[in-house]
């Protein structure tokens, strides 16, 4: 079974509190706007995730929720090869959104990567002391590049650097220079671009009132659309091929408009979503590449 949609209409910390609370175990695929990611889970509790050079599942996390646009995809079934101990998704969520208050505070003075950092000309003090690590950063940055391009010397990822960037502004050994200017330089990793292949089928689609229900406050409403609750906990879908359920403009039209989804004898999937004609044409620009991948 596959579940896909839209992270401008459906919250990441929403469809992992939706997975959670059907204790399902798979893989969740997300390409967002700032960075890319896969988060696994067994019985709706996270056991492991990549994103940038992170793997630590509440560092993993803070990455794909600042994201507030792109996509989402949900493989049942798929396991990571060393899983980690299991951890209760509102725990991480909570913790990644205590990193998520902290980075505004670093976005305040580093606003993204193509920002340049230089050595101050004049210290702000008669005397610094600068021990071994701190030297290692100012000779890094050497006579100046950007915050991407130091992450990249020193092997952080955005977080990381950022972070040291606003300590050595603090501490006045640095200066921020065109932090107003300029786009972000947002390093995805290729095996993000290879690997995370979602479907097209939510992009740009309005969730309208289906989504509207799937979500109240911190906890997934009692009356979640019957289509694909029955969907999320048919254990058969797997030994019966795939189904998508798109969380998106696919679910829109009457009732009647989705037995198909609930009859898994005979009923075959029809050739056009019921509200979608447009929604799947095109190719899928995150097809997996089988050269890279």
């Amino acid at each position: 079974m596959s579940l896909q949609g839209s992270l401008d209409t459906f919250a990441l910390a929403d469809v992992l509190r939706l997975l959670a609370s059907t204790a399902k175990s798979g893989r969740l695929d997300v390409v967002g706007s700032r960075s890319a990611g896969q988060l696994w889970l067994v019985d709706g509790r996270l056991v492991a995730g990549e994103a940038e050079l992170n793997q630590d599942l509440p560092d993993v996390v803070f990455e794909l929720l600042r994201s507030d646009e792109g996509d989402f995809e949900f493989r049942a079934g798929e396991v990571h090869d060393e899983p980690g101990e299991q951890q209760d998704v509102d725990d991480v969520i909570s913790a990644a959104e205590q990193l998520l208050g902290t980075w505004r505070e670093i976005e305040a003075v580093v606003p993204h990567l193509g920002c340049r950092v230089e050595i101050t000309a004049e210290l702000p003090v008669d005397e610094v002391t600068i021990d071994r690590s701190r030297w290692g950063h100012l000779v890094a940055i050497g006579e100046g590049r950007s915050v991407g391009e130091l992450g990249s010397r020193l092997g952080l990822g955005e977080f990381k650097v950022s972070q040291l960037v606003k300590e050595l502004v603090d501490e006045g050994l640095v200066e921020v220079a065109d932090a107003s200017g300029g786009e972000p330089e947002v390093p995805v990793d290729d095996w993000a671009r290879a690997d995370v292949a979602l479907g097209e089928g939510a992009e740009g689609a309005d969730a309208g009132g289906v989504l509207g229900d799937l979500v109240d406050g911190d906890t997934v409403a009692a009356d979640l659309d019957e289509v694909v609750r029955n969907e999320l906990e048919d254990d058969s879908a797997g030994e019966q091929g795939s189904r998508d359920v798109a969380l998106d403009e696919e679910l829109l039209g009457s009732a009647g408009d989705h037995d198909y989804l609930v009859d898994t004898e005979e009923a075959a999937l029809p050739e056009q979503f019921p509200g979608s004609e447009d929604v799947n044409a095109g190719a899928n620009p995150f097809a997996h590449d089988p050269v890279t991948g």
